[in-house]
Formats: C-alpha cells, structure tokens, sequence
C-alpha cells in the first residue's frame, strides 16, 4: 500500500504471473448499494466535514533520523503512537502521538532487522507488527519496542510461485494476497500467524469487468481491512465489494462516477506493461457511523492507451488531476465529496490511516515527505 507516495502513474512489467484454476469465492445473496454521483449532503450551504491539524510527523528538520524519505505504510497503537514504514529510508520509526521522534530501527541488507524493498505493514492489535520485506518474499515480525523476533517465508501455492503482498488481520489471521495473470485478479491467503506456512484458506476476487487484458498481464487496487472484512476497491469503475474470512461476498457498494480511468495494460517488446493513471484508495473507518474513502483521476487524457504508449517511447508531459475524499455513513449510503484539484487534496494531502478515536492521518510529498494528524469534524446539515 503505497500511501505516503501518490505516484500519478505506476509502471509494471509483468514476465510471469500464476495460471491454473484458483479457489472462487462462496455464493451468497450479496447486497449491493448503488450511491449516485453525488450524495444526501452535497448541496449543503456549509461543508458538513471539517478538519483541523493537531500533529504533524517527519517535519523537524533539527532531528534528522525523524525525518521521512517514503513512507508506504502506517498504524497507531492502542496509546496512539504512530509506526511508520519508510522503506525509502529501510527502516521503522516511531513517533509519539504529539509527532516526536520515539525510536527508529532498521538499516538496508538482508539480515535480521533488514530491509530491502519493504513494502506493507500491519499490527495484530496487541505486540506484534508484520513487515512485508524482500520484494515479498520474506515477512519480518516485530515488536512495538522496534525489536525484531522472528522471519518467515510466506507459503506457496502449487501454482503461484511469485512474492506475495500483506494486507492485514481479518478474524485474528494474517491475511495474504498473490497476483494471478490474465486479469485483475488476486488470490487471497488466510494464514495463522503462529504457523504462517500453512494456508487456512484461499480465495479468488476479479474486478477485470469488461476490460480485455493479455494472459500474462496482472494488476489490482490497494486493498484493505474494514470491521473484519476484506473490502477490494474497483479499478474500471468506482466500486467497493467486501468478503468475510470464508470469502463469502457481503456487499458491493457502487458510486454513480464516471470519472475513474481503468489501468492500461498492453503488450511490449519488453513485456507486459501495466499504468495505472489514479485509482481508488484504501478504504478507512472513521468511526461507527462513518467511512471515508478517496480517489483520484486525470483531467486531460482523453486517449489513456495513446498517453502510456507515448510514454513508454519517450514522449512525457504533464497532466492534471482531480481528487476525492468521500463520506458514507454506516449503511454505506454516500453522504458528502470533496473535490479538488491536484493528485490528492492540497491542504488534507492523502487520508492513510484513522486512529482509535477517529483522528485521520494523511501523507504529504510537498515540500518533503511527511504525515499530519487531522482532527475530523461532522455536522450534519438540518432537514
């Protein structure tokens, strides 16, 4: 989950992927909400969501070591001190909840306490943080002193050899995923964190739709997990569709937005080449009655396959973006858009991570890397 970092596009040569059948999802009698553009709030006199910056993180330049190079994933703790994954800097740093420095470790390498390319983290909830480390394929364990326990090399299935991706705990179990060729497709893994080779359970989601990708081409969204579930943002279409741990499929909630530009994957001498231009974002809770998602698109690409390919020969130019940060209340009806300009939204940057007592947290690349700490307001208009 590269969130500290909105890339406007991301490239990916895809040379090899799983093949084979996978494990499907359970039918169910699923619900799905349809939401229009816009929802019940928009046309409010006064914005009904509010925010205001208590903390910010990686900001004093007079220590260096709390300074951020690129973070790609975040949690707090239950005392509100916030874990930072900088693998642009290969380490893990700490900061008190008013955004001291609390302790850092890690270095570039291989060894125990090592980083090289990690990616995803996630907390278990009570001592224990898992990093996704070496390319995938190796996952670290720490505790929240910053001392590393144990490594682990993820499992296999017979058919999927490549690295896997980490997206949380669902139900007191570490939840994987690998890519699967031919699509956009993930295979998740359900694993016990104390026996982390052994597969509980594993399940396939396909948010490929209509679009027409070669068979040894792969991509999908950032997923996440939201009161216990595995919710998977669209990448064609502004969709979200959510499973229980026994990939029984709950619901998919469907915003009415035309706006979203589908990844373009095609073939290359090199390859298959995969950009995404924008996307869906990470699902977050705000609290029991409220969500909140965001989303980003271009504003003038009107040939998004003529765009990559004049890309990938040299011919770069620039591009606006328009951006989104949406409120749902807790039956997952749309209540308010903030719309702006820009990759993500100038002053509220992109919303990462929400605390335990609702405080949203958003990563900023202008005019260096770093988080801040909102405090969010909602007041919902009078009928």
């Amino acid at each position: 989950m590269n969130y500290a970092k909105p890339i406007l596009f991301s490239i990916i040569f895809v040379l090899t992927a799983c093949s084979g059948p996978a494990p499907s999802t359970q039918e169910n009698e699923e619900t799905t909400i349809k939401n229009p553009e816009y929802g019940h709030w928009q046309d409010s006199e006064h914005s009904p969501l509010n925010f205001t910056k208590t903390a910010a993180y990686g900001t004093d330049e007079n220590v260096e070591e709390a300074l951020l190079t690129r973070s790609t994933d975040v949690f707090t703790d239950k005392d509100l001190n916030l874990y930072v994954l900088d693998s642009g800097g290969n380490r893990l740093v700490c900061y008190t909840p008013d955004g001291n420095l609390k302790w850092v470790t890690g270095k570039e390498g291989e060894g125990p306490g090592d980083f090289t390319n990690a990616r995803n983290m996630t907390w278990d909830g009570d001592n224990s943080i898992y990093i996704e480390n070496m390319y995938g394929s190796r996952i670290d364990q720490f505790d929240l002193n910053g001392d590393f326990i144990n490594s682990f090399t993820p499992p296999q299935l017979t058919d999927n050899k490549r690295p896997v991706s980490m997206v949380g705990f669902m139900e007191g179990k570490l939840v994987l995923s690998k890519g699967v060729r031919g699509g956009l497709i993930r295979t998740f893994l359900i694993v016990d964190p104390e026996k982390p080779t052994n597969i509980i359970r594993s399940f396939t989601v396909d948010i490929t739709e209509d679009m027409e990708i070669p068979e040894t081409g792969s991509s999908f969204s950032d997923p996440s997990i939201v009161d216990n579930q595995l919710v998977t943002p669209g990448m064609v279409s502004y969709k979200l569709q959510f499973y229980n741990a026994d990939s029984t499929k709950t619901k998919t909630v469907i915003r009415n937005m035309d706006k979203l530009v589908s990844p373009v994957i095609f073939k290359d001498e090199g390859g298959v080449i995969s950009v995404t231009l924008g996307g869906i974002n990470p699902v977050l809770k705000l609290n029991e009655d409220y969500y909140i998602t965001s989303a980003s698109w271009p504003l003038d690409i009107e040939d998004p396959e003529k765009f990559v390919k004049e890309m990938m020969a040299g011919k770069i130019r620039d591009f606006d973006n328009g951006n989104t940060i949406d409120l749902y209340n807790s039956k997952w009806e749309l209540l308010y858009s903030l719309e702006s300009d820009g990759n993500s939204n100038p002053d509220l940057g992109t919303p990462i991570h929400i605390d335990q007592k609702g405080y949203m947290y958003s990563s900023f690349l202008d005019p260096f890397p770093h988080i801040k700490k909102f405090k969010v307001t909602i007041t919902a208009p009078n009928k």
